[in-house]
């Protein structure tokens, strides 16, 4: 049976390790390292929500590359992303207004 990008997505949450076996993120706040890449942020906003990011710098100012916001559903094994946001590229979008 073929999985939904909303199941996919909430599989690899899983796997990072951001969300656990009940589907919800047990830290307010994370930081994963990769050589050569900009570190990812993740913060807990809400008890169903995340906001993944790569912050950069450019004049002083701090830059989202990108910054997104995804709902968890626990009780479906699913999430979605509800907004993506690249200041260098100077891109906002929301799924719901």
């Amino acid at each position: 049976m073929r999985r939904t990008v909303y199941e996919m997505i909430y599989a690899r949450l899983q796997q990072m390790g951001i969300i656990d076996e009940s589907g919800k993120m047990q830290t307010d706040y994370m930081k994963f390292l990769s050589s050569g890449l900009m570190p990812l942020n993740v913060d807990k906003l809400t008890s169903d929500t995340i906001a993944l990011a790569h912050n950069g710098k450019q004049n002083g100012d701090v830059m989202a590359d990108p910054d997104m916001e995804v709902r968890i559903y626990p009780d479906l094994k699913m999430a979605e992303a509800l907004t993506f946001r690249n200041d260098y590229m100077g891109i906002c979008q929301e799924v719901y207004t």
